[in-house]
């Protein structure tokens, strides 16, 4: 009798066999799993589960880890900084892309390389060239972007992090504008003389002379090193004593103005009390 096959075969509890409601058509069971559709994970309650979902293509999984990349984001496993749909460690590629060449052989994909290294070998054995490019769209093994830069590999887009993070507005993360390695290809890297992860050109030089005041031996360019010079920020052009002090500057405030003239016209020429 079906009341005696229940136990653990009822799981929408309509006191019929999942068998037979599957049978009859009674419940859907979409990925032949033995479980009607109502009692899969559904994360989106669409009334279809996760697994045919994806498998449809109505939700996309770039991971893959059989779960739609909208309960990823939703549920908080995956970050979507930039709010487009994609889960971050989707939008970036790290190391070889599998839709680029110039890296040698294989790509950082293992499914992608996989698919494509099994009906062209030459791509994991000698080196991922533009006709494995074009295999992993023709094989149907993956997708090519649009991707998301991230220069620093930390899984974030770069267009996520330039908030306080790039000083001269040229949409790079200013510790990859910094690393001689140029991470994001672009050709230029930036002096960090003081390695403080800041672009030189991004941080003060009182006197203009390309070397910022962290590292300008002599600040105002007076011609007394800094070690030396009691007044490191004397406006440029100015006379100056053996210790860089502005010539009239009786009052030792590192400045000439009109207490240092008033000092003068009465005649003071010793040291302050």
């Amino acid at each position: 009798p079906d009341e005696c096959e229940l136990v653990d075969n009822d799981c929408n509890t309509n006191t019929v066999p999942d068998d037979c409601d599957i049978a009859t058509g009674t419940s859907a069971d979409c990925n032949s799993n033995g479980v009607p559709d109502e009692c899969d994970p559904d994360c989106n309650t669409n009334g279809v589960p996760d697994e045919c979902d994806i498998a449809a293509g109505t939700s996309e999984d770039c991971q893959p880890n059989g779960v739609p990349d909208e309960c990823d984001i939703a549920g908080g496993t995956s970050q979507d900084c930039q709010s487009n749909g994609v889960p971050d460690e989707c939008d970036v590629v790290l190391g070889h892309n599998c839709c680029e060449t110039g890296h040698g052989a294989g790509c950082s994909n293992p499914d992608i390389e996989a698919c494509v290294c099994a009906e062209d070998r030459y791509c994991c054995q000698t080196e991922w060239d533009e006709n494995c490019v074009d295999e992993v769209i023709s094989l149907a093994c993956g997708t090519c972007g649009p991707f998301s830069d991230d220069c620093n590999d930390n899984v974030i887009p770069d267009e996520c992090e330039l908030t306080d993070n790039d000083c001269n507005a040229n949409g790079v993360p200013d510790d990859c504008d910094v690393d001689p390695t140029d991470p994001d290809g672009n050709g230029l890297v930036s002096e960090d003389c003081n390695t403080n992860g800041v672009p030189d050109e991004c941080e003060c030089d009182f006197d203009g002379d390309g070397l910022i005041d962290d590292c300008d031996p002599d600040i105002d360019d007076d011609g007394v090193l800094n070690g030396n010079d009691v007044c490191d920020y004397t406006p440029l052009g100015t006379a100056v004593d053996l210790e860089g002090r502005p010539v009239g500057d009786i009052d030792k405030d590192c400045d000439t103005d009109l207490a240092d003239y008033a000092l003068f016209q009465d005649g003071f020429t010793g040291p302050l009390p």
